[in-house]
């Protein structure tokens, strides 16, 4: 945690200072700055949070590395296409982007190897073999299972039918951070399907896919782009895993 009796955890605070100062365009002396105040005001305070030396550190060393995605903030047109534009492309807006607080942006965290590190824990993919030996009972709906789309993909040798392959579900919702601030937080979290319901919400079960920070609600098609992309390539490549005391093998 960052300190002790912290509502938040240490990740999604880096996230958020992180976020807070590519959306204002601070420079590291700004960062610095704004550390060290954090830090006075915490008498016990992670590490991660003294300096800006060791915040940057924190984020050399994550195992899951973070990609930032910038759109414009008059129109939410997404600028992924690698050019550095002075003019939003989007011909209904042509909005000057070279001023402050015409480009925001928001975090994602790649999927892929949060799958990889799920499956390299001990009893993880055991679990995952939890709907094939619960108990059902016909004509009743007591999970996601007996909904008609899950059995769609599930019947007749569907894609859910391989025991290898799973399907997540999505939430999100804004959270604001403070009474007194427009500013809201959306998390956008995943969960894995085939888990039991009581493992399947627990925190360290689900993968943390991306983050939203800023005074307007995303614009949902801006904000999915590219999860929607990543899920895709996941759907038709696979990712390979690792289960302990088992050979490497590629899951959809």
């Amino acid at each position: 945690m960052i300190y002790s009796g912290a509502t938040i955890t240490v990740g999604v605070s880096m996230l958020l200072i992180i976020t807070f100062c590519t959306r204002y365009h601070l420079s590291g002396e700004a960062m610095a700055d704004l550390l060290t105040l954090i830090s006075v005001h915490c008498a016990e305070v992670h590490p991660g949070l003294q300096s800006l030396h060791n915040f940057m550190k924190y984020f050399h060393h994550l195992k899951n590395p973070i990609i930032r995605h910038k759109y414009c903030s008059h129109c939410l047109l997404l600028l992924n296409d690698g050019h550095e534009h002075r003019v939003c492309p989007n011909d209904l807006c042509q909005q000057d982007l070279t001023k402050q607080g015409s480009t925001s942006f928001f975090i994602e965290v790649p999927v892929a190897k949060q799958i990889q590190s799920f499956f390299a824990k001990d009893g993880f993919f055991d679990d995952l073999q939890y709907r094939f030996r619960r108990t059902q009972h016909a004509g009743q709906i007591s999970d996601i299972y007996d909904g008609h789309i899950y059995k769609s993909l599930f019947e007749n040798n569907g894609l859910l039918s391989d025991p290898n392959n799973i399907s997540l579900s999505w939430n999100t919702d804004g959270v604001p951070l403070f009474k007194s601030s427009a500013f809201e937080l959306w998390p956008l979290y995943f969960i894995v399907n085939k888990l039991p319901y009581n493992k399947r919400i627990q925190r360290e079960n689900m993968i943390f896919a991306g983050l939203w920070f800023g005074t307007n609600k995303p614009q949902m098609l801006t904000f999915f782009s590219p999860f929607y992309e990543g899920l895709s390539k996941l759907e038709t490549e696979g990712v390979n895993v690792t289960i302990p005391g088992e050979t490497a093998c590629s899951f959809n």
